[in-house]
């Protein structure tokens, strides 16, 4: 065999094996997101954990909150937070701290008006919607809920503080050259 003929021998087996390679990975990244589809259809877990990926993840609170379990809801929007394994972005720990507030804000409205177990729920409210429009703060929605928890329960600045205004004297004047201009 010549030598030109061997080396593209070489090359037609490296192209084959790089595009067997290629479509192992992609036939295990469906096989992935087959299974994370499923999840998301079923509407029972059926008791087992959701797979470590945040649409599975926001399944699986959705389920616990309309099901009237915001425990495991909360928990699964803290493990979306929390986990760094995660691939998370900007607007999905902005969307996760949101649901965490939105299932704080029912709770807290379930409760009668004068009970006091109620001021808990509507702080931590007010803390998971903060921390959202921390990290993305254009979310309109996020900002309206968060001024619902505000009239739920207003913050009133503390009494010790000292809120004076600085008094601006009325014999302050600009002088410029030429003329002389008296502020109000």
């Amino acid at each position: 065999m010549n030598k030109p003929l061997q080396i593209s021998y070489w090359i037609v087996i490296l192209i084959v094996l790089c595009s067997v390679l290629a479509a192992a990975h992609a036939g295990f990244t469906i096989w992935q997101q087959t299974r994370i589809n499923d999840y998301i259809e079923r509407d029972d877990d059926g008791g087992q954990q959701p797979p470590a990926h945040y649409k599975a993840l926001f399944a699986y609170a959705y389920n616990h909150a309309s099901n009237e379990q915001p425990q495991q809801a909360l928990d699964s929007l803290t493990q979306l937070v929390a986990k760094p394994d995660i691939k998370t972005d900007s607007s999905v720990r902005a969307s996760s701290y949101f649901n965490r507030g939105n299932i704080h804000l029912r709770q807290a409205q379930s409760i009668e008006v004068g009970e006091l177990k109620r001021i808990p729920l509507i702080e931590l409210a007010k803390q998971d919607y903060r921390t959202a429009l921390l990290i993305q703060p254009n979310l309109w929605d996020v900002r309206y809920n968060l001024e619902v928890a505000l009239r739920m329960v207003p913050e009133l600045p503390d009494e010790d503080a000292v809120f004076d205004q600085p008094t601006v004297s009325s014999e302050k004047s600009v002088e410029s050259v030429g003329f002389r201009v008296d502020l109000p």
